[in-house]
């Protein structure tokens, strides 16, 4: 992989809370259109929201009216190692139907 010297931006991606259900909803169905060193998700809804990135199992929260960062390179291995979101990881979220918004941003 090739060492970048500038930091782009994904689309960012947002999904309307009202429409949840009872399972698992992906914000992003077609996936991150890059793999990303730092991805943000933010919460600007009425409603706390669980995070999955396999659809099912939770493996974070979001509480109303916050936003989360995963900075994935800051856990990468040696120097010479670069960490990423994969390409196409389809982020999902699970909680209570209300108002508002959650969006995916993302930088590679």
């Amino acid at each position: 992989m090739d060492r970048k010297n500038a930091l782009r931006a994904i689309p960012m991606v947002g999904f309307d809370v009202s429409t949840l259900g009872l399972s698992y909803t992906p914000i992003n169905p077609l996936g991150i259109t890059e793999a990303c060193s730092i991805i943000r998700i933010v919460n600007a809804s009425k409603s706390a929201l669980f995070l999955s990135l396999d659809g099912s199992v939770d493996h974070d929260y979001i509480p109303s009216h916050s936003s989360l960062t995963f900075s994935i390179q800051n856990n990468k291995g040696p120097a010479s190692y670069v960490a990423q979101l994969a390409k196409g990881t389809v982020i999902s979220i699970s909680g209570a139907a209300s108002v508002g918004f959650i969006y995916v941003c993302g930088y590679y």
